[in-house]
């Protein structure tokens, strides 16, 4: 990670190894205003910011997956607690507890420019990327099978062994081994992570079955929306609302195969009302 380098990153500087506390330290970039709010109200349902800003951290996001993307690393674990602020509002992706580097992705990113390396076979074993990791809230369905029994929908779900649903299972498979997960489950949790922002709230609701049936009802669970988004109250059967709905149908597709890409997202007219995104996609 500290080769990674983005301006929507947030930068590892150093790793201390302490061996005589048996402890690692990891010194970081410092974030000023550190994680991305997004709600307020006595009862913490109203949101915090405008739909412009929602934006702005959303196209900043997308420029920095884009870039880990292109270097192989799926982060797992994309939510509004891992998004952090600068002392200028620009937004980084941090916490990378979670995320697991695809020597297989970054051969694909790089395509010709990769040619002349070395393919070690011992690299290109993704089988880490077979085990779900990240907030239960914000996986995405194809993740959802086999995950252990857990209480609170912000808890972090450490690797466990993935077993693809019998849906998933259909695609192609060689042998008895699933499919391995693949960028498409950070692209879920951006859409899972926006739905947050915009709404201040769960997009599933005052769910009351415990996070087991919720991962259970989730790959058939059918998204409603509220009347308004955004601290500015956008109506949501406004031309801007109705843009806002067709990037969730895409961002929240069921299937990873279909779902949107971030290379697609860029160019959803959702992200294009106020400016353009604020990086470039910076891939080297």
């Amino acid at each position: 990670m500290k080769k990674c380098d983005h301006p929507n990153l947030v930068k590892l500087l150093e790793v201390i190894d302490d061996p005589k506390r048996r402890t690692m330290i990891l010194v970081l970039e410092y974030m000023a205003r550190g994680e991305v709010k997004w709600r307020t109200g006595q009862d913490g349902s109203q949101p915090i910011m405008p739909v412009a800003r929602v934006r702005e951290i959303v196209r900043d996001t997308i420029a920095g997956l884009e870039y880990l993307h292109h270097q192989g690393i799926i982060h797992r674990d994309i939510k509004p607690s891992n998004l952090l602020e600068d002392a200028d509002g620009n937004v980084k992706i941090g916490d990378f507890g979670t995320a697991v580097f695809s020597y297989a992705l970054r051969l694909k990113s790089a395509g010709p420019a990769a040619e002349n390396e070395v393919h070690d076979t011992l690299l290109l074993d993704d089988r880490d990327l077979a085990k779900a990791a990240g907030s239960p809230a914000c996986l995405a369905p194809e993740l959802y099978d086999d995950l252990p029994p857990l209480t609170s929908p912000g808890t972090t779900v450490r690797p466990t062994i993935f077993r693809a649903s019998s849906a998933s299972s259909a695609r192609t498979v060689q042998g008895d081994r699933p499919p391995m997960p693949t960028t498409a489950i950070d692209v879920w949790a951006l859409g899972i992570t926006t739905y947050f922002l915009l709404f201040a709230c769960s997009p599933y609701g005052n769910f009351t079955g415990g996070i087991g049936k919720l991962m259970q009802d989730i790959p058939t669970w059918v998204f409603s929306f509220p009347e308004t988004m955004g601290s500015d109250s956008v109506r949501m059967d406004s031309l801007e609302g109705r843009e806002v709905l067709d990037m969730f149908s895409k961002l929240l597709e069921k299937d990873p195969e279909k779902r949107i890409t971030l290379k697609e997202l860029r160019v959803c007219a959702a992200y294009m009302q106020s400016r353009p995104i604020a990086h470039a996609p910076i891939l080297f």
